[in-house]
């Protein structure tokens, strides 16, 4: 192998799994600034 670390057992599904909740949580902060942006801009539109 070139340099590569390689992990067997529990560790490597403990650091992916703290990963994946860092990444969900990165992701949902960003859905949350999207949302608010789009929010800010909506306007209501009325049709007569």
């Amino acid at each position: 192998m070139s340099g590569e670390i390689v992990m067997l057992g529990p560790e490597i599904v403990q650091q992916t799994t703290e990963k994946i909740k860092m990444i969900q949580e990165k992701i949902r902060a960003s859905q949350s600034r999207q949302k608010s942006y789009a929010d800010k801009r909506r306007k209501d539109v009325e049709f007569q």
